[in-house]
């Protein structure tokens, strides 16, 4: 069987793993849809068959892309008083790539209220929520094939919930400057549960294309996404314009949210050393920045 007959039917699969996993009512743990990097938040999340080991969060086969060891770290803050930190490592191991990341969620403080403390002046409560992922990848049949498995845990008002999950993706390139990826995301090894209720996660499907016109071969990327969620399904675009071997402009736009349908990300790689920097307008709250700083060595 031909490695392009392997990688459709691993599509269907995936559709329909999520398909038959549907259900309607509430799914937990949603903040695992904001778990990214500036690289990937600047494209609208629109790169899984990009060809950048940035993508680990939305396809973990682009871990293979990379070569070198790799140590990044981010911090940003976002919507009111909710802080995101994040690092991550990357290692080339045993023909293939191996990552490590942990992410931190804060939602802030907030004063606990009761029936007999209705101003909240006794206590505060920190809710939080936080990822750990570990991944691997390699390549196989000529095909980028990467899996990560994901501890996850989230505290509301000290109560605590956690998880096992599981993703998985696969990258080929059909010629010289066309790519194409799918992953699915989210695979529950147990269900949430929260005080007495229980919800898987939701899963997330998608299908997606790079492609670098010949006229403009290593200035322009273009790629787009479909994205099936459960219930849900939509499309994104990106570009990623090179200015310049060390400084690109990235693009994207998705369908999936009302509030970030825009985003503009700028990329430096100085060698050694890389910055990426993303940018989202949300109308009615505050602009979103995302910095992030990598060393590899």
């Amino acid at each position: 069987m031909s490695t392009n007959r392997i990688f459709i039917l691993v599509w269907i699969l995936c559709l329909w793993t999520v398909s038959i996993s549907a259900s309607t009512g509430t799914y937990a743990m949603s903040f695992l849809e904001l778990i990214n990097n500036p690289y990937t938040a600047s494209l609208s999340n629109t790169v899984t068959a990009s060809e950048d080991s940035n993508a680990l969060f939305i396809n973990p086969a682009s871990l293979s892309i990379n070569s070198s060891r790799k140590i990044s770290a981010q911090l940003f803050k976002y919507i009111e008083d909710v802080e995101y930190k994040q690092f991550e490592m990357i290692q080339p191991y045993f023909e293939g790539d191996i990552a490590i990341s942990y992410t931190l969620l804060s939602y802030g403080a907030y004063q606990q209220t009761t029936w007999t403390d209705k101003a909240g002046n006794s206590s505060s409560v920190d809710n939080k929520a936080s990822l750990l992922l570990i991944a691997y990848a390699k390549q196989i049949l000529n095909s980028n094939v990467g899996i990560s498995a994901k501890y996850v845990e989230e505290v509301l008002a000290s109560y605590k919930a956690k998880t096992i999950a599981m993703d998985f993706g696969v990258q080929k390139k059909l010629k010289e400057n066309i790519s194409v990826g799918m992953s699915l995301s989210n695979i529950n090894l147990r269900k949430v549960e929260f005080l007495n209720d229980q919800a898987n996660l939701r899963k997330i499907a998608r299908i997606g294309i790079q492609y670098s016109p010949e006229l403009l071969k290593n200035k322009l990327i273009v790629l787009t996404d479909y994205v099936y969620l459960e219930h849900k399904s939509a499309m994104s675009y990106a570009s990623i314009i090179k200015l310049h071997e060390k400084l690109s402009i990235r693009l994207g736009s998705n369908q999936l949210s009302d509030l970030f349908n825009i985003s503009l990300g700028v990329g430096v790689n100085l060698g050694a050393f890389d910055l990426d920097i993303s940018y989202k307008n949300i109308d009615d709250f505050s602009d979103i920045y995302r910095v992030q700083m990598g060393v590899r060595f």
